[in-house]
């Protein structure tokens, strides 16, 4: 960090990141730089036809976002239908996907049609696939084969038209190896593969994404000081882009209006300034080294400011100036005066 400039240091396709510029009224409601685009270009491709889809990353990506985006380009006429296989009773896997007939069990008092039915002439998304259960996984790969499925307590089978698209954040050929995922489903799951990377490893990302949430919490075109965005660039956000939009309309909240600044985040957000600043995971330079930070903040004990020795260090540096001081930590001038404050400390001494 340089001033209130942040660089970012890539090991590849520096050109193809400054090429991209994004677009924060994206159609497909996919808002980012090159990751995006490169996955939105796929997309495209396969929308057209029938190849299923496996999306993986972590929770928070916005896994089933794609899956909308995908289902948006097929001009399927059916429609989007999302089932988290995580929240499915295990003895009911069957009925809420594949439908039941009336008298099929004893609470069935009546025909369902099921979760596949509805998505007919649509697109069915099947989130956290890697939960299902081995037999339903069974049925499920029957159903991608023969494209037809059979309600509970029905004797006859029921063709459909059905777009799939699956998702997950786990590992699922680790699972295939402890025999708690069928290779053959994956195999079929995964014609087409596509991978989320983390927000953490796309801070490119950062400006559109709160842009484009500013503009759904009602603050579009909101000004905030340079504290507050080196917070978002520096926190590592571990629940991704789902965390960064609740900080962001926490912070509007918090604003009531008012330009934003670093105290309007959430504490743990703030406290992103306090510790250095980590290379993105999985970033190397050409000789396969880790890449450390080039310029990292100042050192902080966490929650609490630098320390004296710290404060005394940075006002020498920079000859008594409090708005440079502030600069380098991304704080606001008063409270680089708070903390002079209760260490004591004058800044006329270090001016020349």
């Amino acid at each position: 960090r340089f001033g209130d400039s942040v660089f970012r240091f890539t090991a590849r396709d520096a050109l193809a990141h400054a090429r991209e510029i994004p677009s924060l009224e994206d159609p497909d409601g996919l808002v980012g730089g090159l990751a995006v685009a490169r996955v939105r270009a796929v997309l495209a491709r396969v929308a057209p036809t029938q190849l299923t889809v496996l999306t993986l990353g972590e929770s928070g990506t916005g896994k089933e976002l794609v899956a909308r985006a995908l289902h948006r380009m097929s001009g399927r006429s059916g429609a989007f239908v999302a089932v988290n296989c995580g929240a499915l009773p295990s003895q009911l896997v069957e009925s809420e996907l594949f439908g039941h007939r009336r008298g099929a069990f004893t609470s069935a008092d009546r025909d369902r049609e099921g979760w596949v039915k509805a998505a007919h002439g649509g697109t069915l998304f099947l989130d956290e696939i890697g939960d299902l259960p081995l037999e339903a996984q069974g049925k499920l790969l029957r159903l991608l084969e023969e494209r037809a499925i059979t309600p509970v307590g029905a004797s006859r089978a029921i063709p459909v038209d059905v777009r799939f698209v699956a998702a997950t954040h786990r590992d699922l050929t680790s699972l295939v190896r402890e025999g708690r995922f069928r290779g053959d489903l994956l195999a079929r799951l995964a014609q087409v593969e596509l991978h989320l990377p983390p927000l953490r490893t796309r801070r490119e990302d950062l400006l559109p994404l709160v842009a484009t949430f500013l503009a759904r919490a009602g603050a579009a075109g909101r000004s905030a000081e340079p504290g507050f965005l080196l917070a978002l660039a520096q926190h590592e956000f571990p629940y991704n882009v789902r965390e960064l939009e609740s900080a962001v309309r926490y912070a509007v909240a918090m604003a009531e209006g008012a330009p934003l600044v670093l105290e309007h985040l959430p504490r743990t957000v703030q406290d992103a300034l306090s510790a250095p600043m980590a290379p993105p995971s999985g970033m190397h330079a050409p000789d396969g080294r880790s890449t450390g930070s080039a310029v990292a903040p100042v050192p902080a004990a966490e929650g609490r400011g630098p320390d004296e020795a710290t404060l005394r260090g940075l006002l020498a540096r920079h000859a008594g100036n409090v708005a440079a001081v502030g600069r380098e930590l991304g704080k606001e001038r008063m409270q680089i005066h708070r903390w002079m404050k209760r260490y004591g400390i004058d800044p006329d001494a270090y001016r020349a």
